[in-house]
């Protein structure tokens, strides 16, 4: 009873420190009346109509089946309770969305775990978006004492400002799992800056959780890859047109009509990787235009993800369990059958310097989490991904 009341009683939204969604607004506008150039991701979401167009694109049956319905929840669940144990666990939604994806996850870690001790936050920049997923996740576990809610309107690339995530008492017994889901990952402008630099206040012990999608050919000549990316072979869908150009309206004077299409980009830090990238012309008076590049996705091996984390990443080499699974895959750029991977990632403490070493007794605590973390460093990361040959309807 007790700790149900201190969770009802608890406070249950942030606001990070530092942001400011109206000088963030003002900072977009500027830039669509500028010459043109590239739209970091946070900007897409900011407004409440850019929100609203994004969770009718991502509430299709399409994405519905690509992102949520074939994602392993019950594969990934088992996956943290193997590793992680009976821990208290503090669960960290970056860009959650509407947050129907992570709500999911969770209830499945819930049935995986006998006594569950969780804090859920939904970390998310788009005002709009967080308290759409917020709601959703408040609603789905307000009768379970288990769980605590929390949103924090921030922006996951100064994950190491929020102190509140990191704090760690000397004796806890908690875990964090960081979760990137819906293709998160591949939004990034630079993979190895952001795995460098925004998990550095992780702990020993905590997971990463993110999905990826996979490359459709393994070369990166631009005509192999127009010819085996099936998004390549069609314009870009009047849903996205219609979410990605609907800043372009509201806040670029001037601006007559847009037109869509896509860029390869094979200049990625990720060898093997490839992006699509959402270029929007924008006709305006006079007859004159500019080009915005208004969203980006990659395409991804697996096994270069994993290197790329082997090499960012300021601990030592990670436990890595993936599953590699060839589903429907609906990206935000289009509609296709594309492979994708999820993985589970752990941080480890640095080896010691050699020395003299004293030899303690083992407890059954640490002899099980010794098994645990060889468990999931003897599960090899995904060689290869398979190859599809048909679109989605």
């Amino acid at each position: 009873v007790a700790r149900e009341h201190s969770h009802r009683s608890a406070p249950n939204w942030y606001m990070s420190p530092g942001f400011d969604a109206v000088s963030m607004m003002s900072d977009l506008g500027q830039q669509l009346n500028g010459s043109g150039g590239s739209l970091e991701q946070t900007y897409v979401y900011l407004d409440p109509k850019s929100a609203l167009d994004w969770i009718q694109n991502s509430n299709t049956p399409s994405y519905v089946a690509a992102f949520r319905e074939s994602m392993p929840h019950a594969a990934i669940a088992r996956t943290i309770r193997e590793v992680l144990g009976p821990a208290g666990l503090d669960l960290i939604a970056l860009g959650p969305g509407d947050g129907k994806a992570e709500v999911k996850l969770v209830q499945h870690i819930l049935e995986e775990n006998d006594r569950p001790n969780i804090r859920f936050y939904l970390l998310d920049a788009s005002q709009p978006l967080l308290s759409r997923g917020f709601r959703h996740a408040v609603d789905t576990f307000s009768d379970d004492d288990r769980i605590f809610v929390c949103g924090i309107q921030g922006n996951f690339h100064h994950l190491p400002r929020y102190l509140q995530l990191h704090y760690t008492p000397a004796r806890s017994h908690r875990r964090r799992v960081y979760m990137m889901l819906g293709g998160t990952i591949g939004n990034l402008d630079n993979e190895p800056q952001f795995f460098q630099n925004a998990f550095s206040g992780a702990a020993p012990g905590d997971l990463l959780i993110f999905d990826a999608g996979g490359v459709f050919t393994d070369s990166m000549d631009p005509a192999e890859i127009y010819r085996h990316d099936p998004a390549l072979a069609k314009p870009v869908p009047d849903g996205l047109q219609r979410w990605l150009g609907g800043p372009i309206q509201r806040y670029c004077a001037d601006a007559q009509s847009i037109t869509f299409s896509y860029r390869l980009d094979v200049n990625r830090p990720l060898v093997g990787s490839y992006g699509l990238q959402f270029i929007a012309k924008v006709q305006l008076l006079g007859m004159k235009t500019k080009e915005f590049c208004m969203h980006q996705i990659r395409r991804y091996k697996p096994e270069s993800l994993t290197r790329c984390w082997r090499a960012s990443t300021t601990m030592a080499p990670p436990a890595t369990c993936c599953a590699t699974t060839s589903r429907t895959r609906c990206s935000t750029a289009a509609t296709s059958t594309n492979p994708s991977s999820w993985c589970a990632t752990r941080w480890r403490r640095r080896a010691r310097a050699s020395g003299p070493t004293t030899h303690k007794r083992s407890t059954p605590r640490k002899r099980w989490a010794r098994r645990c973390i060889a468990r999931a460093a003897s599960t090899k990361p995904c060689s290869s991904t398979p190859r599809c040959t048909k679109s989605a309807a």
